[in-house]
């Protein structure tokens, strides 16, 4: 795929995947799609569901995680706040520029350029949140993101981002 093309995907994704509203209990739901799914598949992932301001609403790492998952849902999440878009395509946003974070004055090791952060948006438009993976492919995070929302939102199976 051509990277606009990839961007266009991106792009999509975020604007299908919005929630009628976001609260606690929203978050806990998804959250427990999480859980499953990461039991089901046996998946080394860390996942974090976060208030825009950065209130915890729901963490789960699985036993097989690596430590530095929190680091990077850190990262994630200060990229989804700061650029209001899914880690994956500010990445894809850089590469269009052929940027790199250090030379947007971002500091990689509080940003990260690549996928497993997704904004929380409801159908207003409203950013209201983040869902953050961490513990596989970048490209991966995202994808295990995007399956649980299109569950969660009973939505059919969106195109998906090529995993590399």
């Amino acid at each position: 795929m051509e990277l606009q093309e990839l961007i266009a995907l991106v792009d999509r994704q975020e604007e299908l995947l919005r929630l009628k509203t976001f609260n606690s209990s929203v978050a806990w739901e998804l959250g427990n799609l999480f859980h499953e799914k990461i039991v089901k598949e046996d998946l080394p992932i860390a996942v974090s569901i976060r208030t825009i301001s950065g209130k915890i609403l729901f963490h789960y790492s699985s036993d097989t995680a690596n430590f530095d998952s929190q680091g990077w849902l850190d990262r994630k999440f200060n990229t989804v706040q700061r650029f209001e878009t899914s880690t994956l395509r500010y990445a894809l946003f850089l590469r269009s520029r052929g940027a790199t974070l250090l030379e947007r004055g971002l500091d990689p090791a509080k940003f990260v350029s690549g996928g497993g952060g997704f904004p929380i948006r409801t159908i207003d438009s409203m950013l209201v949140g983040a869902i953050l993976v961490s513990g596989l492919k970048d490209t991966e995070d995202h994808a295990v993101i995007v399956k649980v929302l299109e569950r969660y939102l009973n939505v059919g199976h969106l195109p998906a981002y090529p995993i590399s």
